[in-house]
């Protein structure tokens, strides 16, 4: 069990096939110059949440917007956006991009799979279709607790992989949504 804990090399993000692009009613300039008219988000994987969630600090504003930035592409994926660049964006735009984002993020069904029953994935991770949890003891918890030292962010990841008895580095590379469903 050991292995389902320890932090293997840092995952690379999988590339997703499901973008969405939304073309904004009120396109901006960004400081760098470049004309904010579209942006394609692409699928979240838990790797991309903790860059977000380190990226946007104990801001709580800040956490979907440093997402949308590190999924985005825009203009035809020529450029990048940093979190700063949506700071100019129309209210009712980013309320388009908020609720795509919410739409890649979030778990297809509300159902939670029976403890020991396997949780089919909706994007799958190299060979892996599904999960199958133990069912949880307080010794797993008191062990991603240890391991997170205090993050509950890594708290959670370190559970979910004991529970699945994965490395972290795969786990890591499951999409979004269908990590917010094995918790």
């Amino acid at each position: 069990m050991e292995s389902a804990v320890s932090d293997a090399a840092t995952a690379t993000p999988v590339a997703n096939t499901t973008n969405t692009t939304i073309t904004l009613d009120h396109p901006f300039a960004l400081p760098s110059g470049v004309q904010l008219q579209s942006l394609t988000l692409r699928r979240a994987t838990v790797a991309d949440y903790e860059a977000a969630i380190e990226t946007a600090g104990a801001d709580d504003a800040d956490h979907d917007p440093a997402l949308v930035a590190r999924l985005a592409t825009i203009n035809d994926g020529t450029d990048k956006l940093v979190l700063e660049d949506l700071d100019e964006m129309h209210m009712a735009d980013w309320a388009r991009v908020h609720a795509a984002l919410l739409s890649i993020t979030n778990p297809i069904d509300d159902k939670s799979p029976e403890p020991g029953q396997p949780i089919t994935l909706a994007h799958p991770v190299n060979d892996l279709t599904e999960l199958l949890l133990v069912v949880g003891k307080l010794r797993h918890i008191k062990a991603a607790q240890r391991a997170a030292q205090g993050n509950p962010l890594l708290f959670r990841l370190h559970l979910v992989a004991a529970l699945a008895n994965k490395p972290i580095a795969l786990v890591r590379q499951l999409d979004l949504a269908d990590y917010f469903r094995a918790l």
